[in-house]
């Protein structure tokens, strides 16, 4: 069995990332470990002191190595910025995972969905804007709106136990933006707030 997916190595301070080095798909056959050569250039305008060499699975988890440039090392180096609050924590494919969960769990799904009409219909990212000054990875998705199409055998949203209910196939299509993580927003057929219900 092999492993798989998406990883990065970043070069960031105890603010922001510094620089992005490397990103990439990478796959390890089971039982195995995978070591790579990599060379980085520093930014010519990095500060004396540490600076942290991070290297990041999406949505797995992240590690951080403590660099020294141009001075003597001391014992503490502060704490390094919060990756998992970045754009490069997250991937495509969990994002679509975490929206495919969240119309599964709505009430509307719940209710009657018919579970062999859910499909993915259209996958959008979403762009951080660019900033003078500012990392090149503000440019890469920071999150994506994924639109669902599924069927219930009744009309109307929501949890409609105890109503008098039209039994006709409805069709019903819901766009799910996902950020960092978390599903920001979540709109049906258009109308319908899946969140605030």
């Amino acid at each position: 069995m092999t492993r798989g997916g998406e990883s990065t190595v970043l070069l960031i301070n105890r603010e922001e990332i510094v620089k992005e080095i490397v990103y990439e798909d990478f796959e390890v056959p089971a039982g195995q470990e995978v070591q790579k050569p990599l060379t980085v250039t520093f930014p010519t305008d990095v500060v004396k002191g540490p600076i942290g060499l991070c290297a990041v699975i999406p949505q797995r988890g992240y590690i951080v190595t403590t660099l020294w440039v141009g001075e003597k090392r001391s014992n503490n180096t502060g704490s390094w910025f919060d990756i998992t609050t970045c754009p490069y924590f997250y991937t495509e494919e969990g994002s679509r995972e975490l929206a495919e969960e969240f119309v599964r769990n709505c009430p509307t799904f719940l209710f009657d969905g018919m579970e062999e009409s859910l499909t993915l219909k259209e996958t959008k990212a979403l762009l951080k804007e660019h900033k003078p000054g500012s990392p090149e990875m503000l440019s890469k998705e920071h999150g994506w709106a994924f639109t669902f199409k599924f069927e219930s055998r009744h009309d109307g949203y929501g949890d409609r136990s105890g109503q008098v209910l039209n039994q006709v196939i409805t069709p019903h299509e819901a766009v799910i933006m996902v950020e960092a993580g978390e599903v920001t927003s979540a709109i049906m057929d258009g109308v319908w707030d899946m969140i605030n219900q």
